[in-house]
């Protein structure tokens, strides 16, 4: 499980004002075997520091991100997971492979990732297979495009 600790300044002290597991969606169950874990996502850049949180706003969904927001994304690919199959965002990902392996599939090429690998998409439509018998973690950052 996840955990998400959420900090504010508070008078000039940091304090902690949210510990525990973030939104959740899919799962090892689920028809693709991802579970996705949406850590945070901004939906009016650029962010107000001032404004009260809410870990649970309702823009917090596995939708398109929304023009000029960001989401960031922990997400397990169980084994023999196959993600959207060939799919295409309008987003600018920063995907990090936490741990296991996981397979980016191209129009004409595959690559196998392993743990520190990194990749930044550019809008290329992919498929995320995980051909293995362990999960794969990775976080992602996705940012929206032109």
């Amino acid at each position: 499980m996840v955990r998400r600790v959420v900090t504010v300044d508070e008078d000039g002290r940091g304090i902690v004002v949210s510990d525990g597991p973030p939104t959740m969606f899919g799962g090892a169950e689920s028809a693709e075997g991802v579970e996705i874990a949406v850590m945070w996502a901004i939906t009016d850049p650029p962010p107000d520091l001032s404004q009260p949180i809410d870990t649970e706003h309702p823009a917090w969904n596995l939708g398109p991100v929304p023009v000029g927001g960001a989401r960031w994304s922990m997400l397990t690919f169980h084994p023999g997971a196959r993600a959207r199959g060939m799919h295409r965002t309008q987003t600018l990902d920063f995907v990090q492979v936490i741990s296991g392996e996981i397979y980016l599939v191209l129009a004409e090429s595959e690559l196998r990732l392993g743990p520190g690998d990194a990749v930044v998409q550019r809008g290329a439509t992919h498929a995320w297979e995980n051909r293995s018998d362990e999960p794969c973690v990775m976080s992602a950052i996705m940012v929206t495009a032109r």
